[in-house]
C-alpha cells in the first residue's frame, strides 16, 4: 500500500471514533441540564415560599402595629380630655387662690411701697438715736446715706422734698469736724510717760529774784588799803548768802519719796484727762489738763525743754471741744411721718412741742 492510502484509512478511523464519542457524551449533557433546571426551579420555589412567609409576617406585624397605634391614639385622646378637665379645674383653683391672696393683701393693708416707706422711717429713727444719744456721727451718717439710697430706689415724686431735706442734713452732718479720739488718747499716754523723767526743783528758783546790792566807793581816791581787804571779804560772803524777795508762800523742799508721788500724781491727772477724752467729757478733760499745766509750772523746772514742750502740748489740747455742735437731722424724719399719717408738718411740730412740755413738767 501506498502512503496516501494509509493516511486516508487513518482519517476514517479517527472520524469514526469521534462520532462514537459524541454519541456517548450527549446523554450526560442532557441529564446535567435537567438537573440544573430542576435545581433552579427548586431554588425559585424556595425563594418564593420564603418571600410569601415574609409577606405574611410583615402583614401580621403591620396589623398589630396599626392596632397599637389606634389604641395609643385612643388613650391619648382620653388623656387629652382628662387633662383638659384637670386644667380647667386647676385654673379655677388658681383663680380662687388669687382672689384669696388679694383679699389677704387688702386686709393686711401693707403693699411693697408701704413696707419700703416704713423701712426708710426706721432707718431715719436709728440715725437720730445714734447722733442724739451716743454722739456717734459715723453711724448716723451711714444711716442717713442708706435712707437716701432707699428713697432713690422708690423714685416717688411725692418724696422729692423729703429727699432734698435729707441731703441737706447729710451735708451738714458731714461738715462737722471729727475729733481723732484715738490719736489724742495716744498723745496723752505719751505725755504721761514723759512726766516720769522730768526733774523737780524748788519753785522759787524758777522765778527772777532780786539780790541785795551794796554801793561801791564814790571815788578811787577815797579808797584806802584797808577798804580793799574789806571789799574782798564782803565779796566772799556774798557768794555764801543769797537774799530773795518774794510775795508767794514759801514751799518746803521735797524729799525723794514725795517727788515720786508728785510725778505719779501728775501722771494720774493726765490719765484722768485721757479717760475724760474717751467719755467725751469736755469739762473734766479741760480741768484735768489745766491742773496738770499748773503743777508743771509750780513744781517742775520750767527751763527744761521737756517741761516746756509738755506744757505747750497740754495748753493746746485744752482748747479742744470734745462735743462739737451737731446739726438737727430730725426734719426729714418729721416730714416722712407727716406723709405717712396724712398730716401736715406743722401739726407734727406742735405735737412734739406738747410732748416735750409734758416731759418737762413730769421731771
Amino acid at each position: 500500500m501506498t502512503d496516501n492510502e494509509t493516511t486516508v484509512e487513518e482519517q476514517q478511523q479517527v472520524e469514526s471514533v469521534d462520532e462514537k464519542s459524541s454519541f456517548s457524551i450527549l446523554p450526560v449533557v442532557v441529564i446535567i441540564s435537567l438537573l440544573l433546571a430542576l435545581a433552579a426551579a427548586g431554588g425559585a420555589a424556595y425563594v418564593w415560599f420564603n418571600s410569601e412567609q415574609q409577606k405574611t409576617k410583615q402583614s401580621q406585624f403591620f396589623n398589630d402595629l396599626e392596632k397599637q397605634v389606634k389604641s395609643l391614639q385612643q388613650a391619648q385622646q382620653d388623656n387629652r380630655v382628662n387633662s383638659d378637665s384637670k386644667n380647667a379645674a386647676l385654673k379655677q383653683q388658681q383663680q380662687a387662690m388669687s382672689t384669696q391672696l388679694e383679699q389677704v393683701t387688702e386686709k393686711l393693708g401693707r403693699k411693697r411701697y408701704d413696707w419700703a416707706v416704713a423701712e426708710i422711717r426706721y432707718t431715719l429713727i436709728q440715725a437720730n438715736m445714734r447722733l442724739q444719744l451716743f454722739k456717734d456721727k459715723a453711724s448716723a451718717l451711714v444711716a442717713l446715706e442708706l435712707a437716701d439710697k432707699q428713697l432713690a430706689r422708690l423714685a416717688d415724686p411725692a418724696l422729692h422734698k423729703i429727699r432734698g431735706t435729707l441731703n441737706k442734713e447729710i451735708a451738714a452732718l458731714g461738715s462737722v469736724k471729727e475729733i481723732d479720739i484715738e490719736g489724742l488718747s495716744l498723745k496723752l499716754s505719751a505725755l504721761a510717760e514723759q512726766v516720769k523723767r522730768l526733774s523737780i526743783v524748788d519753785p522759787g528758783r524758777n522765778k527772777q529774784v532780786e539780790t541785795t546790792k551794796f554801793p561801791a566807793a564814790d571815788s578811787k581816791k577815797e579808797i584806802a588799803e584797808w577798804q580793799k581787804h574789806a571789799d574782798a571779804i564782803w565779796s566772799e560772803m556774798k557768794t555764801l548768802v543769797t537774799i530773795r524777795r518774794t510775795d508767794k508762800k514759801i514751799i518746803p523742799l521735797l524729799g525723794e519719796q514725795e517727788i515720786q508721788q508728785l510725778r505719779q500724781a501728775l501722771g494720774l491727772k493726765i490719765e484722768i484727762a485721757r479717760l475724760a477724752l474717751l467719755q467725751s467729757n469736755t469739762a473734766l478733760f479741760q480741768s484735768s489738763l489745766e491742773e496738770a499745766s499748773s503743777w508743771l509750772g509750780e513744781y517742775f523746772n520750767a527751763q527744761q525743754p521737756a517741761v516746756e514742750s509738755i506744757t505747750t502740748e497740754l495748753r493746746s489740747l485744752k482748747q479742744i471741744q470734745l462735743e462739737p455742735a451737731y446739726p438737727d437731722i430730725s426734719q426729714s424724719l418729721a416730714m416722712l411721718e407727716a406723709k405717712q399719717n396724712g398730716s401736715s408738718l406743722a401739726e407734727i411740730s406742735v405735737k412734739k412741742e406738747v410732748i416735750n412740755d409734758k416731759e418737762k413738767q413730769s421731771k
